[in-house]
């Protein structure tokens, strides 16, 4: 069975960096050409991301290294050349959480803005993008990277954590900070920090830090998605998900003007 399995993988893979590579020789052709070809080789990447789930120890590894390398269609964005992948791009205003978004992918469209990939190239980005061969796969990451976008597309704010151990979801906490644009965190209790956040009737709020969550007029954080058309604590109907960040250096009260709206946030990996 185990050989069977490599097999299956060794196979797969081929096809998976055939498919990588005519992207390659296709660049400059036409767009629809290239969203075939990243869509075959999505379509491998899943099937590969079953078999390597199912193996054991330093083929797994092997693997996972060999399709991030490989596969320009899902991984084409190095964070300033300095060894960091996209894996997630969560944008404002889509209509969409982006919650279900990073998990499980719900609500993303099988062909994915450029803008939403290529950031800071200034192209339209209309949905969320996720990198599912990583995090669904969530391997060796020694480092996150979570980057807040203004209106402008320029970094705001910055988060580096510690990812040593962690899993897709629980990188995402105050003890793992390693730095930070906002001077206290990391150092300042928090109530809420997680990817997951809070959820009832009134509030969808993830990817929550946040320091005081009581009362609507002294709550304060450092970031907060909006993950529904309505909040308790934000009257009216509002085009979700909504990014709100601290301006300032340190946490801000949320009805606050040293609160502002981002654009934009991804998250950044790095292996070990």
């Amino acid at each position: 069975m185990d050989s069977l399995r490599q097999m299956n993988i060794t196979g797969l893979l081929v096809l998976f960096l055939f498919n990588a590579s005519l992207v390659l020789v296709v660049t400059g052709q036409s767009r629809d050409t290239s969203k075939q070809i990243c869509q075959s080789s999505d379509e491998l990447r899943l099937q590969l991301v079953k078999l390597v789930a199912a193996s054991d120890g330093d083929l797994r590894n092997e693997l996972l290294r060999i399709a991030q390398a490989a596969s320009q269609c899902l991984e084409p964005v190095n964070f300033a050349s300095s060894g960091w992948t996209l894996v997630f791009h969560g944008q404002a205003g889509v209509g969409t959480s982006v919650l279900d978004a990073y998990q499980t992918g719900k609500g993303i469209p099988g062909n994915v803005d450029e803008g939403c990939i290529k950031y800071d190239s200034g192209k339209p980005c209309t949905s969320h993008y996720r990198n599912g061969t990583i995090l669904d796969v969530w391997r060796g990451v020694n480092e996150v990277l979570f980057v807040v976008y203004n209106s402008e597309r320029k970094q705001v704010r910055q988060i580096n954590f510690n990812a040593m151990n962690s899993d897709k979801n629980s990188w995402f906490q105050n003890s793992n900070v390693r730095t930070s644009d906002w001077t206290d965190l990391g150092n300042t209790p928090t109530d809420i920090f997680s990817i997951a956040g809070e959820s009832s009737l009134n509030k969808n709020r993830h990817f929550f830090i946040s320091h005081f969550n009581r009362e609507c007029n002294i709550n304060d954080g450092w970031f907060i998605a909006l993950d529904s058309k309505y909040d308790e604590c934000c009257m009216g109907p509002q085009n979700f998900p909504v990014f709100l960040y601290s301006s300032t250096q340190t946490c801000s009260l949320w009805n606050s003007n040293d609160v502002e709206a981002a654009d934009a946030f991804e998250v950044y990996i790095k292996n070990d």
